[in-house]
C-alpha cells in the first residue's frame, strides 16, 4: 500500500538520508522490519521509519526540535488512520486555523480524513508518533467485526464533513502490549513479518474499538451525542442536560471538559458554527435561512458569534 500522506515541514529540509544500521541515539522505538531515513530540518530532526504492507500503511516519527515545527500533510484519497501519540504533543487543525483535535502522550484514537490539507504543530521537544492506515476496501469489507469503527466510518464517509475523530483512549493494557509485539517483531522470513503484522494489527483494531465501547457509555459521551443530535433546537442548553442527564451543573462542566477540554456550552457554540459554515460552503442559502437552521434564536447573535469565531461576517460566505 502506498503511503497515505504527503508530508510538507515549515522548516527547510537540511538533507535526507537512508539508515542502513544503528539509528539516531535518541530513538526509543528502532524497529527491524522497516526502512528509515534521518530528514534533517533547520531547528531538528525527524528519524522516519515505514513500512508497506499490502493491506496497511505503517510510520513512525520521532522528532527532536529545537524550536517550533508546522506541518503540512496532504491527504489523496479518504483515509482511516489509527493514531497513537507515544510522546509529546500535536495540534492537528484545518490550513484556516480551526482546531481539529489535540493529541497528549500515551493516547490513542481512529481518524478519518477526507482528501484535502491538514495542519500539525509541534513545539520544541521530543515526540513520537505512531500510525497504521488500512486499505479501505479491505477494512470496508472487515469492518463489521469492529462495531465503533463501523458506524464512525459509514458517518464520515456519507456525511459532508472532511474529518473526524472517534473517543481517545489511553495507550495501556491489551493494546499497549500487542503495540510493544509490533514494534519487537523480528522474523528473518518475510512472509512470516507480513502475517504476523497483519495478527497485530486486527488485534489493535478489536481491542480500540472495545475500549471505544466502554468510552461512549461514560456521561460526557452521551451528552456530546445529544448535542450533536439536537443541535438545531434553539431551547437546548446546560439546564435541558441537567435535566436530561440527572446531574449537576458543576459535574456537567467538569467532566464535559475533563473528556474535551471545553464546556458543553462552548462545545455547542462551536458545533452550531461549523455547521453554519458548511451550509453556507454549500450555498443557495441565506443568512437569514442558516440561522435558524443551526439553532439560533436570533440573527444579529448569530452574525456576531460567527464574526467572533471565523473573523470574518457570514455575509463574507455567501
Amino acid at each position: 500500500m502506498k503511503n497515505p500522506i504527503i508530508l510538507y515541514f515549515s522548516s527547510p529540509v537540511i538533507s535526507r538520508s537512508p539508515i542502513r544500521q544503528k539509528p539516531p541515539g535518541y530513538s526509543r522505538y528502532p524497529v527491524n522490519y522497516t526502512e528509515a531515513e534521518l530528514i534533517r530540518l533547520e531547528g531538528g530532526t525527524l528519524l522516519r521509519q515505514y513500512h508497506s504492507h499490502y493491506l496497511f500503511y505503517i510510520e513512525l516519527y520521532e522528532f527532536k526540535l529545537d524550536k517550533e515545527l508546522s506541518l503540512s500533510y496532504q491527504v489523496e484519497e479518504s483515509a482511516l488512520f489509527l493514531f497513537f501519540m507515544l510522546e509529546g504533543y500535536i495540534r492537528f487543525s484545518t490550513p484556516d486555523g480551526t482546531l481539529i483535535t489535540e493529541a497528549d502522550k500515551g493516547t490513542c484514537y481512529a481518524t478519518f480524513n477526507k482528501p484535502g490539507e491538514y495542519i500539525g504543530q509541534l513545539q520544541p521537544g521530543i515526540h513520537r508518533i505512531f500510525y497504521i492506515a488500512p486499505r479501505m476496501e479491505w477494512l470496508k469489507k472487515d469492518i463489521g467485526q469492529y462495531p465503533q469503527l463501523k458506524a464512525f466510518v459509514f458517518d464520515l464517509d456519507n456525511g459532508n464533513s472532511l474529518y473526524g475523530h472517534m473517543p481517545r483512549c489511553p495507550i495501556a493494557g491489551p493494546i499497549y502490549r500487542t503495540l510493544l509485539q509490533l514494534y519487537e517483531l523480528n522474523d528473518h522470513k518475510a512472509a512470516d513479518i507480513e502475517a504476523k503484522l497483519l495478527r497485530f494489527f486486527k488485534q489493535l483494531l478489536a481491542q480500540y474499538d472495545e475500549m471505544v465501547s466502554i468510552k461512549l457509555e461514560q456521561p460526557a459521551y452521551r451528552i456530546k451525542n445529544f448535542l450533536e443530535k439536537n443541535y438545531t433546537d434553539s431551547e437546548l442548553s446546560n439546564q435541558t442536560l441537567i435535566r436530561t442527564f440527572h446531574i449537576t451543573e458543576k459535574t456537567l462542566i467538569e467532566n464535559f471538559k475533563e473528556e474535551f477540554g471545553t464546556t458543553p456550552h462552548a462545545f455547542l457554540i462551536n458545533l452550531r458554527l461549523q455547521k453554519a459554515k458548511q451550509l453556507f460552503a454549500a450555498g443557495q442559502l441565506s443568512t437569514n435561512e442558516v440561522y435558524m437552521l443551526v439553532g439560533y434564536k436570533d440573527v444579529q447573535s448569530f452574525r456576531i458569534q460567527f464574526k467572533k469565531f471565523f473573523g470574518y461576517p457570514p455575509s463574507d460566505s455567501l
